[in-house]
């Protein structure tokens, strides 16, 4: 009983766990900022990717019919 008459008095002042904690929110909060930051990076690569892959596969699909291979 006695310890949660402590705990009730040091309410004001954080423990070190909830520094920790705190600490800790904060910088999955900068860093989820950063990622929507780079997100239209992102989506722009994939989007390159994206048309690159599907070159490189009509591509390879005319090359196949040219030399008589059957896909």
């Amino acid at each position: 009983m006695i310890e949660w008459i402590r705990r009730l008095v040091r309410r004001g002042e954080p423990s070190q766990g909830q520094r920790e904690a705190e600490g800790a929110l904060d910088r999955a909060r900068t860093a989820r900022e950063q990622a929507e930051e780079r997100r239209p990076l992102v989506e722009a690569a994939v989007q390159r990717l994206r048309r690159e892959r599907e070159e490189n596969h009509f591509a390879d699909r005319i090359r196949a019919a040219l030399e008589g291979g059957a896909q």
